[in-house]
């Protein structure tokens, strides 16, 4: 199957980001996700990993990399998943980034350029 995930700006809340993104599977709206609170220390620490390929937008980059697990790992799009609400919305709170949970920086700066990001499950 086919998921998207697009994003709106970034909000800022006490001493972090805030993050929404918007999935959809096979072209249909399933979810609208909120990752709060994106700690500034994670961010940065997000940021490093790029090393000097470098992430123009490091809490994106790690919020894409959240979803994309998220999808992967069956939480989303189509699991009885008893945390998600009836109308699809689900906050969540992110762990700690690691290099090995990121996707890739080439998909997230493809979609970067594209303005979604689209991958396959």
């Amino acid at each position: 199957m086919t998921a998207s995930i697009e994003w709106l700006p970034v909000g800022h809340v006490p001493h972090g980001y805030r993050r929404v993104f918007v999935i959809k599977q096979d072209q249909k709206l399933r979810h609208v996700v909120n990752l709060a609170h994106m700690p500034y220390e994670w961010v940065f620490r997000v940021k490093e990993m790029a090393g000097v390929d470098g992430a123009v937008d490091p809490s994106l980059w790690w919020g894409l990399s959240v979803i994309a697990s998220l999808v992967e790992e069956g939480m989303l799009l189509g699991a009885a998943n008893p945390d998600v609400a009836d109308d699809g919305y689900l906050q969540i709170r992110p762990q700690e980034p690691t290099k090995d949970k990121m996707i890739s920086l080439a998909a997230y700066q493809e979609a970067l350029r594209e303005g979604v990001h689209v991958f396959t499950y």
